[in-house]
């Protein structure tokens, strides 16, 4: 347990508070392996879904792969991306963990980010998360993934 908090620390680091901001999320499965099925998968993309709507955040992209999600976020309001995550998680986690159990699996403690500086990186980004499910060789083409915004969804902004 130590290492685990230990780890989560260190993953907090170096971490960036931009207002409003745009960050590139991942967060995985520990140990990594592909257990997230395409229920849960829908719950978490529902969950994104539920946050945006409610104006908690603009959604930028994001993939839902079998053991990990990317996503890329600006948090609105009073939120910052760590306290955002926390109640993201916080919900997630209650519904998925006993799932995640019967694998021996569990959410890593903490995520990886990166602040978006330019509009270049937010390109390179936004396909880098669309082609994810293709490099993976689960689909022909991005807009395959049913847990992407490769596909179209009226509460994604997919611009800089």
């Amino acid at each position: 347990m130590k290492r685990r908090r230990f780890e989560s620390y260190r993953l907090r680091l170096h971490r960036e508070q931009i207002p409003n901001g745009i960050f590139s999320v991942t967060k995985c499965v520990q140990p990594k392996r592909p257990v997230l099925d395409e229920e849960i998968r829908n719950f978490v993309v529902s969950s994104f879904r539920f946050c945006a709507q409610r104006g908690d955040i603009e959604l930028r992209a994001f993939v839902v792969m079998p053991d990990h999600f990317h996503i890329l976020v600006s948090p609105l309001k009073e939120w910052t991306l760590p306290l955002w995550m926390k109640c993201l998680m916080s919900f997630v986690s209650a519904k998925t963990t006993s799932r995640l159990r019967v694998f021996g699996c569990h959410w890593q403690e903490g995520f990886y980010d990166t602040a978006i500086h330019s509009e270049k990186q937010f390109n390179y980004l936004t396909d880098y998360i669309h082609d994810n499910p293709v490099r993976a060789g689960l689909v022909a083409s991005p807009e395959q993934w049913s847990a992407s915004s490769a596909r179209s969804h009226r509460w994604v902004r997919l611009t800089w």
